[in-house]
């Protein structure tokens, strides 16, 4: 797959995200802008009585992008024709040499190629070692992620402690910082679209459950 069509599937797939994020953490209420100051603010529209909660973390893997109901449902529709297309697509962009090793990780997921699997795994942990800029053309803290979530059952505790330790590197080269300062935006700013919640959301949510020893 050219590099293009596999970028823009990732920043389809991102966008899905935020929506997806935004209508959790809001619970479908009302948003607005308010604006008068050179920054502005996004206020939320609720009683006063109200208590937001936070979603919970999802126990078992995959978790990110897809969990396991997902996984059946993809795995029922990559034999029909009108997916094929799709499908074959996914495995030319295996051979990808910046990103195949995601697409490996996709494949692991809905086949149980563990070849595929293991693939993903080495290219995903020689991308971040190769990398000191989380912001780097090509993703390598978002697509890592990915493969730790997505190739969970066939990482060795070595490999997780790896995994970890560059996420964590990564995530405190750059503002907001690890662990992220309180003070920084949490849902708008230039830090956030690119940083916040393309590199350490998806890599929080892979690796809570080992980070809270569960």
């Amino acid at each position: 797959m050219p590099r293009r069509s596999s970028d823009q599937i990732i920043v389809t797939v991102s966008l899905l995200m935020i929506v997806g994020l935004f209508l959790v953490s809001f619970g479908g209420e009302a948003s607005v802008w308010r604006s008068g100051t050179h920054q502005p603010q996004l206020e939320r529209v609720l009683p006063s009585t109200d208590i937001m909660q936070m979603p919970a973390v999802p126990s078992d893997h995959p978790c990110v992008y897809v969990r396991p109901s997902d996984v059946r449902v993809i795995r029922a529709r990559i034999g029909m024709p009108e997916f094929l297309p799709a499908w074959k697509d996914v495995h030319s962009a295996t051979t990808d040499p910046e990103s195949g090793y995601l697409f490996r990780a996709f494949v692991y997921l809905v086949t149980g190629d563990t070849g595929q699997g293991r693939r993903a795994i080495d290219g995903a942990l020689a991308a971040l070692l190769a990398t000191t800029d989380g912001r780097t053309f090509g993703s390598p803290f978002h697509f890592s992620a990915l493969v730790y979530d997505w190739c969970y059952d066939l990482l060795s505790e070595h490999d997780k402690q790896v995994f970890i330790r560059h996420f964590e590197r990564l995530a405190d080269s750059h503002a907001p910082g690890y662990p992220a300062s309180l003070a920084a935006p949490a849902l708008v700013g230039h830090g956030v679209e690119g940083w916040l919640l393309t590199g350490q959301l998806p890599a929080g949510l892979a690796i809570y459950e080992p980070i809270n020893g569960s």
